[in-house]
């Protein structure tokens, strides 16, 4: 047993905890810098939390909530995207993923002849590199949009006060509106021309878009009319609200953009120390990959590297979520 212990090379796990630590000071420092909650962050949540129920969908609901999970996961990125895949929808890109993924897998299970591991853990690069870049094509679409918004509102609120009925003046806007929001807004004008029941089509909108802007917006009118109040000052109110967020999300982004090339660097040390010791040193090649205990040693290297970098993104999004 002792000897087996002492055929182990620690380093790779040494590195690994030390990357770990990095990430979790790197974390903390992040969450003491910019998470602090104001007045229209509350009301933001307060006001869709007070939709929650009505803007989940049903299906979803009777749906197991894992696999709600990975739905919402891939829509929020690949449909939030903008890009258009072909045969990818709202109702199917669950399943088609998770058939993707699985192709994947088992075309590498052939082309590394059978070597589960490696199979799997290619399989989780990719899923990590898709995951990636579509969210930051997401986010940077999101962003777009939202800082249209404002501009969205104020085109709205001259139709109300002249007299336009809430549908005739959302309806005016979205005719107005730049390129990238009147793809969003598209749906919603479609269903508005077809004079169907303002309050199910706004919550039906909300549901389905990615930009918490709109939904927002579209929780504050169902309730305006629900409660007969006067849209216009309503109006007001959400663009400042609005903007007012949109200058804390700027913030944030400065903070994020200002931690991510740490972050970055940080990630990359493990593998790029490993990958040097193995190409360089003879001892090394003949060590790895070449009985259990070193395959053993590597996947909790490798297992502590992706909890790190798991950790680290997920609090990067709580941050950016707080905008």
């Amino acid at each position: 047993m002792l000897t087996k212990l002492s055929e182990i090379d620690p380093m790779p796990i040494i590195i690994a905890v030390v990357v770990g630590l990095l990430f979790g000071a790197l974390v903390i420092y992040f969450r003491h810098t910019v998470e602090q909650e104001d007045e229209d962050a509350q009301l933001i949540n307060q006001v869709t939390d007070s939709f929650e129920d009505e803007l989940v969908n049903n299906k979803q609901q009777k749906q197991n909530k894992y696999w709600v999970k990975w739905c919402q996961f891939w829509e929020k990125r690949i449909i939030g995207s903008g890009v258009r895949i072909p045969l990818l929808t709202r109702d199917n890109i669950g399943s088609r993923m998770l058939a993707f993924f699985i192709v994947i897998a088992i075309a590498l299970l052939a082309l590394f002849g059978g070597q589960v591991i490696a199979a799997v853990f290619v399989t989780a690069i990719i899923f990590m590199g898709i995951a990636l870049i579509f969210g930051f094509l997401a986010k940077r679409r999101d962003r777009k949009i939202s800082g249209q918004v404002p501009g969205f509102l104020q085109s709205m609120r001259a139709s109300v006060q002249n007299n336009s009925l809430p549908q005739n003046a959302l309806m005016a806007a979205i005719k107005d509106s730049p390129n990238e929001l009147y793809e969003e807004l598209r749906p919603l004008e479609a269903e508005l021309a077809g004079k169907g029941n303002l309050r199910d089509i706004l919550i039906r909108f909300a549901n389905e878009t990615s930009v918490n802007e709109l939904r927002f917006l579209m929780s504050c009118i169902v309730l305006s009319t629900d409660k007969g109040v006067d849209l216009d000052p309503q109006l007001g109110v959400i663009q400042k609200i609005i903007e007012s967020r949109q200058r804390r999300q700027r913030h944030i982004q400065q903070a994020v953009s200002e931690i991510m090339p740490t972050i970055s660097i940080t990630s990359a040390v493990m593998p790029a120390i490993f990958i040097f010791m193995y190409v360089s040193d003879p001892t090394a090649q003949s060590y790895w990959f070449k009985s259990i205990t070193a395959w053993m040693v590597f996947i909790v290297a490798i297992a502590i590297w992706f909890g790190g970098l798991y950790a680290s993104k997920r609090e990067v999004d709580r941050i950016e979520a707080l905008g």
